[in-house]
C-alpha cells in the first residue's frame, strides 16, 4: 500500500500562522461592516474629508481651496483611496481595511511574542470590539493612527534591548510624525514610549542613552515633516496650513481641558471594554509597584501605566468626548487585557501554549457563530460586485435629488457642513469654510466669517441644504425666525455676519422641498 506523501502534510507553524491570518481578517471584516460603503450612509466627518480629499485630486491646494482644522495626513490617505476607488467609497472602504489589517496583525504579533497565542488572540478580540464600539461609521484620524502605534509599539523591545536601537528609535521618530500630522492628539503611544525610556534610564542612572534615543527620534520625525512642508513650500500655502492645522486648534481647545470627563466618557463608550482594562490596569500598576521596589521594570508595564494618563489627558483637551476620540485607547486595552489574562488565568495560557491551532480555531468557529450577520452582508456585498461588476454604494436621496436638480457648474451650499452631500453630488461649495456657522471663536473666525460671507453673496450656490437636520442641537436651523434667539438658548456661539447672512438668505431663496426631513431651498431667478 502506497505510503501518502509526507509533503502534503503541512508544518504546524504554517498552520498556525494562516489561522491567525484567517482569524485577523474576518475580525477585521467584521469590524468594518459599518464602513461598508454598499450598506451604510456617509458620516459628517468622513463626507467633510472626502469631499476635500476630491479637492486634492483635482489639484487644488489643501487649506485655499477646502479649509478644515485636520492636519493633512487624512485628506492624502483620502486622496489615495478615492484614486484606487475611482471616485467612490470603495477605495476609502479598502484603505481602512488595509491600515486596520496592519494594526491587528502588529498587535497580534507583538502580543503573541510575549504572552502566547492564546492570550493574543484573545486581546485582539478585546480591542476589536472596542473598536467596534467607538469607529462610529469609520474614516477617522485615529483609526488611520492605529497602523502607526501599534507599529510603534513593536519596536519598543528593539529600543530597549535590541542590536540597531537607533534604527528602531528612528523608525519610531517616522511613525511619531505619521501620527502628528494625523491628528497632534494621536501620538499618545509615542510619547508614552519616549518617557518609558527616559524613565527606564533614569532609574538605571545612565542619561546619556536616551539622549541620543531622543535625537534618533526626532530625524524620523523629521521625515514625514519634510514631506508635508514640502508640499505646502512649494504651493505657499505654510502659513495657512499651520493657521489651520495647529493654531487654531488651540482656540478649539482652549478652555475645554476635561480629563476626568475624558475618563468616564471613554469608558461608558467602550462599554463591557473599558471595564476590562481599568481592572488590567490596576493588576499591572500593582506588578509595576512590585518592580519598581527592586529596580526592575517591564518596559511595557511602565509603558501601560504611562500611557494611560497620557492617552486620558489627550482625549480630554477639547473637553467634546467624540466617540472616535477613543479609539487611541486601544494600544492600552489590548496591552491592558492581556496583562490580566496573563495574571488571572494561567492554566488556560498554559493550554493555548501548548495548543495554539486549536486556540485559533475556537476564535474562528466563535467570531463566525457570533458575527454571522456582518460576514453574510460582505458576503453579498462581494457577490453582488463580481455579478454586476460595479462599485455600488447606498443611495443618498438627498444627493441624488441636488444632483439632478443643479447644473454641474453649479455650486451647492449644505448648511452646517455636511459636504458629504456636496461629495455625492458631485457639486462644489461656493466657499472654502464649509463648517459656518459651527466655528469657534478664535482670532480667525472674523476672517473666516467674512470670507463665507463674501463668497456666497457675491456667488450664490443654486441651492441650499439645510444641514442642521443632522445636528440639532449645535447648528441653528435656516428656518428659525430668530438665530441669535437659537444661540442663547441652546448656548452657543454667536459667529460674526450670522444676521447679515439670514437677512441675504430670505431675501434671496426659497423654500423647494423637503427630502428625508431636510429642507431644500433654491435662488430665487
Amino acid at each position: 500500500m502506497k505510503k501518502p506523501d509526507s509533503n502534503l502534510n503541512f508544518p504546524p507553524k504554517f498552520v498556525e500562522h494562516l489561522l491567525a491570518c484567517v482569524f485577523i481578517f474576518l475580525a477585521a471584516l467584521i469590524v468594518l461592516d459599518q464602513a461598508n460603503p454598499s450598506t451604510t450612509h456617509l458620516g459628517r466627518d468622513s463626507g467633510n474629508f472626502l469631499y476635500i480629499a476630491r479637492t486634492l485630486l483635482r489639484g487644488k491646494t489643501l487649506y485655499l481651496f477646502a479649509w478644515e482644522n485636520k492636519p493633512p495626513g487624512i485628506f492624502f490617505i483620502d486622496a489615495l483611496g478615492l484614486w484606487l476607488g475611482r471616485g467612490t467609497r470603495w477605495g476609502i472602504f479598502i484603505m481602512e481595511f488595509a491600515f486596520l489589517l496592519t494594526a491587528a496583525t502588529a498587535g497580534f504579533h507583538l502580543l503573541k511574542n510575549r504572552f502566547g497565542v492564546g492570550i493574543a488572540t484573545a486581546s485582539t478580540l478585546i480591542w476589536l470590539v472596542g473598536l467596534n464600539f467607538v469607529l462610529n461609521g469609520g474614516n477617522f484620524t485615529e483609526e488611520y493612527s492605529l497602523a502607526f502605534n501599534f507599529l510603534s509599539l513593536c519596536l519598543l523591545p528593539a529600543i530597549v534591548n535590541g542590536r540597531k536601537p537607533f534604527l528602531a528609535s528612528f523608525l519610531l521618530g517616522i511613525l511619531l510624525g505619521c501620527s502628528f500630522f494625523m491628528r497632534a492628539n494621536n501620538t499618545g503611544v509615542q510619547i508614552s514610549i519616549i518617557l518609558t525610556l527616559i524613565i527606564l534610564h533614569w532609574v538605571e542612572k545612565d542619561r546619556t542613552i536616551p539622549l541620543n534615543l531622543l535625537i534618533a527620534i526626532g530625524f524620523g520625525f523629521l521625515l514625514p515633516a519634510g514631506g508635508v512642508l514640502y508640499y505646502f513650500i512649494a504651493r505657499d500655502a505654510v502659513r495657512t496650513f499651520i493657521d489651520a492645522s495647529f493654531i487654531y486648534n488651540f482656540f478649539y481647545s482652549s478652555g475645554h481641558f476635561q480629563p476626568l470627563g475624558a475618563l468616564f466618557s471613554g469608558l461608558k463608550n467602550l462599554s463591557f471594554v473599558g471595564g476590562v482594562t481599568m481592572v488590567g490596569l490596576w493588576v499591572s500598576l500593582e506588578e509595576l509597584w512590585l518592580q519598581l521596589k527592586n529596580r526592575r521594570m517591564d518596559p511595557f508595564l511602565l509603558w501601560l501605566c504611562i500611557n494611560f494618563i497620557v492617552d486620558v489627558a489627550l482625549s480630554g483637551l477639547s473637553g467634546r468626548n467624540y466617540e472616535h476620540y477613543f479609539i487611541n485607547w486601544l494600544p492600552m486595552v489590548a496591552m491592558s487585557s492581556a496583562y490580566l489574562m496573563k495574571k488571572g488565568a494561567a492554566s488556560s495560557n498554559e493550554w493555548t501554549r501548548k495548543f495554539p491551532v486549536r486556540s485559533l480555531l475556537a476564535a474562528i468557529t466563535i467570531i463566525i457563530i457570533l458575527c454571522r450577520e456582518p460576514l453574510l452582508n460582505s458576503i453579498h456585498t462581494i457577490s453582488q460586485i463580481s455579478i454586476h461588476h460595479s462599485l455600488f454604494q447606498k443611495p443618498d436621496p438627498i444627493s441624488e435629488y441636488v444632483n439632478s436638480h443643479s447644473l454641474p457648474g453649479q455650486t451647492v451650499l449644505v448648511w452646517g457642513g455636511q459636504t458629504g452631500i456636496n461629495f455625492l453630488a458631485n457639486r462644489d461649495a461656493p466657499t472654502r469654510y464649509v463648517f459656518y456657522p459651527y466655528y469657534v471663536e478664535s482670532e480667525y473666525t472674523d476672517q473666516i466669517s467674512a470670507e463665507f460671507y463674501q463668497a456666497v453673496n457675491s456667488h450664490p450656490p443654486a441651492l441650499i441644504v439645510d444641514g442642521s437636520y443632522f445636528v440639532p442641537e449645535e447648528v441653528v436651523p435656516l428656518s428659525t425666525a430668530s438665530p441669535i434667539k437659537w444661540l442663547k438658548e441652546h448656548q452657543a456661539y454667536n459667529p460674526p455676519y450670522l444676521e447679515e447672512f439670514y437677512a441675504f438668505f430670505r431675501s434671496h431663496y426659497s423654500y423647494e422641498t423637503t427630502v428625508n426631513r431636510v429642507d431644500i431651498y433654491r435662488l430665487d431667478k
